[in-house]
């Protein structure tokens, strides 16, 4: 009886092992991020309709956005000099130390061979049973060291840690080329009266350059605070390219004031279209609804909700707070004013578009589906901007076959974009375990052609985080 439960038991452990080794032999060959894509492309939207524009190094500043020079010097903290920079300031007036050339021949003669004995009977000391003979017995308890060592670093008899750490039984080191360490090769050269004079000058600058800084920075707080107050009241007046003018000048000195960026987003929305410096201001816009800070998006929604409140007919306002919210993560916010938009402008196609992307944010099917039926009175079925969206939720819904189609479609015309590398490639990986070494080599490549044509960094990151999934093995 023993025997046939035991044997069962056995038998039990082998199937329960086939098991799980079934199981962990069907995992998915890839693992997220790149099974888990950020299906909405509201940035890359935004992009394509110019409400964004791809930040540039240098873009510039139109005439009436120009402030006076001595403006955003008088915004600006003026840097002290510390003690450290104002030395070496001072050490460039320091001559070069001359040299004591017969101090060579001299540690030659003398100081070279004792180092190298010294040297060897340190090395000597490393070795078991030969070190209780050479170091210890010779050098250490002679002491032939006396002789051989710099005065100032002898080890302590018989063979301990002197004040630097050097020692034979418990020294940190041993500490060899003793007298070289101590030998001088050179010397201070002592300063001429040219140099005290500039050197006092520099020093005469230093004092009265900290003096005004100081000067200067007691008063900064009041400054921008007054000045605060100034642009704030131009632009609740609706005066909004001398509040640009400005808040663009404070928010450079002030870049923290993340409340006084929000009433320069605003008066460049409220401002617009320009007819001069327009690049500039949807670069500078773009800059801040594009920034990876969420307390400024906070402060952006707000005061963009409370700009859309004052003026409901202003349409930008609207399209600019679906992009926040859907930034922010707010996706059900973003999709019902993307509804607002379509529903007080159904003859316009991009609004229809917008409507979209904000559903495949919620991630929905009904609400994917019902935003496709808006953009089916738009564009035919053969159209990019339909196809790209009918692929996405084929690939959501897990229809590979089919996405696979439509992004191996997309991706041979000639104006394939990047996004559609990208999810051709997701199309190649979602199936799973099935995928072949050639698929993710294709995969792969693709991938690599997102992120070559990605228009921000935002959407680069978004395809570097699955390439290098995908390169680890995921």
């Amino acid at each position: 009886m023993w025997g046939r439960l035991a044997s069962r038991f056995f038998v039990g452990w082998i199937l329960l092992g086939g098991v799980l080794a079934g199981c962990a032999g069907t995992t998915p060959l890839l693992k997220p991020p790149v099974l888990a894509p950020q299906w909405s492309e509201m940035d890359i939207l935004y992009l394509d309709h110019g409400w964004l524009v791809r930040l540039e190094p240098e873009v510039a500043i139109p005439p009436w956005a120009q402030s006076p020079p001595d403006l955003a010097e008088s915004l600006s903290e003026k840097r002290v000099v510390d003690s450290e920079v104002a030395r070496a300031m001072l050490q460039r007036e320091d001559r070069e130390p001359e040299r004591i050339w017969w101090n060579f021949s001299f540690y030659g003669l003398l100081g070279l061979p004792r180092d190298a004995l010294d040297g060897f009977f340190g090395v000597a000391g490393r070795v078991p049973l030969l070190n209780l003979l050479t170091t210890g017995l010779f050098y250490e308890l002679v002491p032939l060291q006396y002789v051989m060592r710099h005065p100032d670093d002898r080890h302590v008899w018989p063979g301990h840690a002197n004040d630097l750490g050097h020692g034979w039984i418990d020294g940190k080191s041993w500490g060899y080329f003793s007298h070289f360490r101590r030998a001088a090769f050179s010397r201070p050269t002592a300063p001429d009266e040219g140099n005290l004079q500039r050197r006092g000058e520099i020093e005469d600058r230093i004092r009265r350059q900290n003096a005004a800084a100081r000067e200067h920075n007691r008063g900064l707080a009041d400054r921008r605070r007054d000045f605060r107050e100034e642009c704030l009241g131009l632009y609740r007046q609706g005066k909004y390219r001398e509040a640009i003018r400005g808040l663009y000048a404070y928010a450079r000195a002030a870049p923290l004031d993340l409340e006084a960026r929000g009433w320069l987003a605003g008066a460049l929305t409220m401002g617009g279209p320009f007819v001069e410096g327009e690049k500039w201001a949807r670069q500078v816009l773009s800059e801040h609804l594009l920034a990876p800070s969420r307390v400024l998006l906070r402060v952006l929604e707000k005061e963009f909700s409370s700009l859309a409140r004052q003026d409901p007919d202003k349409t930008e306002l609207r399209v600019i707070l679906v992009l926040i919210h859907w930034r922010l993560g707010d996706d059900k916010t973003a999709l019902a004013s993307a509804r607002d938009l379509s529903r007080l402008y159904p003859d316009y196609s991009p609004y229809a578009e917008v409507e979209v992307e904000a559903a495949f944010a919620v991630g929905q099917n009904s609400a994917i589906q019902k935003a496709q039926e808006g953009l089916a009175r738009f564009y035919p079925v053969e159209n990019r901007i339909r196809e790209h969206a009918l692929g996405r939720l084929a690939l959501l819904e897990e229809r590979f076959d089919h996405a696979l189609a439509v992004y191996g479609g997309l991706v041979a015309e000639a104006q394939a974009g990047a996004n559609h590398h990208y999810f051709f490639a997701l199309s190649l990986l979602r199936k799973g375990s099935d995928v072949s070494r050639a698929e993710r080599a294709e995969a792969r490549d693709h991938l690599r052609l997102a992120v070559e044509m990605a228009r921000w960094q935002g959407e680069r990151e978004r395809y570097q985080r699955a390439l290098q999934a995908l390169e680890r093995g995921r």
